[in-house]
């Protein structure tokens, strides 16, 4: 009589199971946290990682008004269709956006014609107002970000804190205008096209601004601008810095004599009658 064959014990599969799928947590106290900060920022290459881990978070966090948009992209074509059209009226100095198609199937413009300043409508950048919006919101965000960001970089930078601040902060406000601007130039001339499919505005919008945006980045990190514009700001600062240290001395100097002279000329009135000038 042939065995029966049985299968692995219940006990084997769950160990194999639990040594595939295994893995190790660390948990630290909050003293332990803070002592591991401080020797990482006491250290040099410490420090450096630590920047180069911010590098990597700003940069994506560079990309969430993007994200944000294709999101607001999703959710349009989904309701009116990857053909479905949008048309521009102007009417007693209105404009308003009309929704091709039957309204019954869509589930967030349930109408035919909205307002282009109808809060829904901005809300999915559709039309000029929307476009404008979309653009301010975006470059809001990410200069809040970049500006968190670039505070936390400068304690950790080998220069001076206000010269690293200033100069990361003004190549980042460069960049940000000029792909906002591109993003908003796209959008814009699509409109004034004719261009009637509902996403084409937007889509034109976040390619024109990432492209742009993504070029100056590679452009900047190519040729360091970022690095001499900081560089150039901590020169500045350490001549004003000795200018006016050597001002100071000068004052100082200067005001010293001129009491002491005082002091003199008043020992001689007061014994002599007269003051001396010389």
């Amino acid at each position: 009589m042939m065995e029966r064959l049985h299968s692995p014990p219940t006990d084997l599969m769950l160990y194999s199971t639990i040594k595939r799928s295994r893995h190790e947590l660390y948990v630290l106290s909050k003293e332990q946290i803070i002592e591991m900060v401080t020797d990482l920022l006491k250290d040099v290459n410490g420090r450096k990682k630590i920047a180069s881990m911010l590098g990597v978070a700003k940069t994506v966090y560079g990309y969430v008004p993007v994200a944000t948009d294709l999101n607001s992209l999703r959710k349009l074509l989904q309701d009116i269709g990857v053909r479905g059209h949008i048309r521009f009226t102007t009417k007693y100095g209105r404009e308003y956006a009309v929704f091709r198609g039957h309204p019954g199937i869509r589930k967030i413009f349930t109408g035919t014609r909205y307002s282009t300043a109808n809060p829904k409508v901005v809300a999915y950048a559709i039309g000029s107002t929307g476009i404008r919006s979309s653009i301010k919101s975006g470059a809001r965000v990410c200069m809040i970000g970049f500006l968190a960001f670039n505070l936390l970089n400068a304690f950790l930078a080998d220069t001076s804190f206000l010269s690293s601040f200033i100069g990361t902060t003004a190549t980042d406000l460069g960049k940000v205008v000029l792909s906002s601007l591109a993003g908003y130039a796209a959008g814009k001339m699509i409109l004034t096209f004719g261009i009637t499919l509902g996403g084409a505005p937007i889509f034109g919008m976040v390619l024109a601004g990432y492209w742009v945006g993504s070029s100056l980045d590679d452009f900047d990190k190519r040729n360091q601008i970022t690095e001499r514009v900081v560089d150039v700001i901590w020169r500045i600062e350490k001549k004003a810095k000795k200018g006016t240290d050597e001002l100071v001395d000068e004052l100082s100097k200067s005001y010293l004599f001129n009491t002491q002279r005082f002091i003199r000329d008043m020992e001689h009135w007061i014994l002599n009658g007269t003051i001396r000038y010389r």
